[in-house]
C-alpha cells in the first residue's frame, strides 16, 4: 500500500555514500498558488531537490571521520501501487 524513500548522502571530499529507507504511507509535497511548485510534477522535483550541508550543518562523514561538505538527496525507491 505504501512505498519507501531513500535519503542519500554523499560526500564531496572521498565520495563515501550513506544510503537510509524509510516507508511512506503518502508524500506531503507543496503545492502553492503563485509559486514555482503550482504542478505535480514540479512539486515532486523541488522534494527531490539535492540539498547541500555545509557551513553550519556540515556532513559527518565515516569514511573521512571528519565533518565534510556533503550532498543529500530525497527520491521515491519504491513507489506504491497508487502515487
Amino acid at each position: 500500500f505504501g512505498g519507501y524513500t531513500r535519503s542519500r548522502v554523499a560526500c564531496c571530499a572521498c565520495g563515501a555514500v550513506s544510503d537510509r529507507y524509510e516507508n511512506f504511507l503518502d508524500l506531503a509535497v507543496e503545492l502553492a498558488n503563485g509559486s514555482k511548485t503550482t504542478t505535480l510534477e514540479k512539486a515532486l522535483r523541488h522534494f527531490t531537490a539535492p540539498e547541500w550541508l555545509d557551513g553550519e550543518n556540515k556532513y559527518k562523514c565515516d569514511k573521512c571521520n571528519a565533518l565534510v561538505r556533503a550532498q543529500k538527496r530525497l527520491s521515491v525507491h519504491t513507489a506504491p501501487n497508487v502515487l
